[in-house]
């Protein structure tokens, strides 16, 4: 299964920060990405993820993906994440089984699932109420995804899959896995919202 991690605060702490990164990292060695706001930077390279590099990133928002190939080639740049549609992000753990009905031209699960919940917000859906029909139109019987919002909000959704939480000074973490002492697992399909 893939990996994802995420901040919003006022800047991340770098150990806190990798910590999560690694947490990710470690459910998925065949690529990698992440994404900034405001400042709009977007990496994706195939591999595992060297969190040095994340450790080095001052945002006041970031969301991440190590992933792990269930679905074609691991080479195929189509899988990696985060997904960007519409100035939106989202960082996705799942299959989605009818990704082709929700987007006939999207090149993977992930990416149409970033379609669907682009085209709820651009009909003026709100984040939540925009993911939870993206997910309602989803053919999946489990997730953890992470989505960063045009606006800079931050949701985190789980069913089934693994996410983690922790509140500190700088800001808010997540991570598939638990990455720090006090960190704590969503609580089963609870959506969460963090606004800036």
């Amino acid at each position: 299964m893939c990996g994802l991690f995420a901040f919003t605060g006022t800047a991340p702490d770098p150990a806190l920060l990798t910590a999560a990164a690694q947490g990710a990292a470690a459910r998925g060695p065949h690529g990698h990405g992440w994404a900034t706001q405001p400042d709009t930077q977007l990496h994706h390279a195939h591999g595992p993820l060297d969190t040095s590099h994340v450790a080095a990133l001052t945002a006041p928002r970031i969301i991440g993906h190590a992933r792990l190939a269930t679905r074609g080639d691991y080479r195929d740049t189509a899988g990696l994440q985060p997904c960007r549609a519409d100035g939106h992000l989202v960082a996705h753990n799942g299959t989605i089984r009818n990704w082709t009905d929700l987007t006939p031209d999207a090149p993977s699960d992930s990416v149409a699932l970033a379609r669907t919940y682009a085209s709820h917000r651009a009909t003026g859906d709100g984040p939540a109420t925009a993911l939870r029909a993206a997910l309602d139109a989803c053919d999946t019987p489990a997730w953890a995804l992470l989505v960063l919002d045009a606006t800079g909000t931050l949701l985190a959704w789980r069913r089934g899959l693994p996410l983690w939480r922790l509140d500190h000074p700088t800001g808010v973490y997540y991570a598939s896995r638990r990455f720090a002492p006090d960190a704590t697992e969503l609580a089963p399909d609870a959506l969460t919202v963090e606004t800036p």
